[in-house]
C-alpha cells in the first residue's frame, strides 16, 4: 500500500479481506481513498470548531 493512503488503510481494517482484494485489483482504492481523507478531514475540521466552542464556554 501507498505511503498516505491513510483512509485506504482505515478501509482495509473494516472489509473482508476478499473485497478489498476486487477493490486493488480494479485499480479504485486511490479514488476511495481520496473520499475517505476528504471525509476524515471534515471530521477532524468539525471537532476543533466544536472544542473551540467548548473551550470558549469554559472562559
Amino acid at each position: 500500500m501507498e505511503k498516505g493512503m491513510e483512509g485506504v488503510r482505515r478501509l482495509h481494517c473494516v472489509i473482508p479481506e476478499s473485497l478489498f482484494e476486487e477493490l486493488k485489483r480494479w485499480n479504485i482504492l486511490e479514488q476511495i481513498d481520496s473520499v475517505i481523507t476528504e471525509q476524515l478531514w471534515k471530521e477532524v475540521q468539525r471537532r476543533k470548531k466544536e472544542n473551540e466552542r467548548k473551550r470558549q464556554l469554559l472562559v
